[in-house]
């Protein structure tokens, strides 16, 4: 079953399409209804969803946060966060971040070994 949040979500940003043609807000729109469904997409661009197909080759379904300022978006995969230039199909670059090791630095052990 569907979220109500999220269809609502998808209506607005359906909305925001047919209605990003005009430069202004149309004539027969009452205004406090523009600004909000502006106010709730400029706030709904930044949000954490799944994605099942990532820009990654590769790249198993995970989580994904655009950064449209940055012209970024950053992937959370299980081994470190993967981030490419959003707006590209097929990323020029990755960039990631890994742990490859830990140090329990009170006992000197690295690995669990000494």
């Amino acid at each position: 079953m569907m979220n109500v949040k999220n269809f609502v979500k998808g209506i607005m940003f359906f909305l925001f399409l047919v209605l990003s043609v005009y430069a202004e807000k149309p004539k027969d729109v009452p205004d406090g209804w523009w600004n909000q469904v502006q106010k709730d997409i400029a706030s709904s661009e930044y949000n954490i969803t799944w994605q099942e197909k990532p820009a990654i080759e590769g790249l198993s379904p995970c989580w994904q946060a655009p950064n449209r300022a940055q012209n970024i978006r950053a992937y959370f995969t299980n081994n470190g966060p993967r981030v490419v230039r959003r707006t590209e199909e097929k990323p020029s670059w990755i960039w990631g971040l890994e742990l490859v090791g830990m140090r329990n630095v009170e006992c000197g052990m690295r690995n669990g070994k000494s």
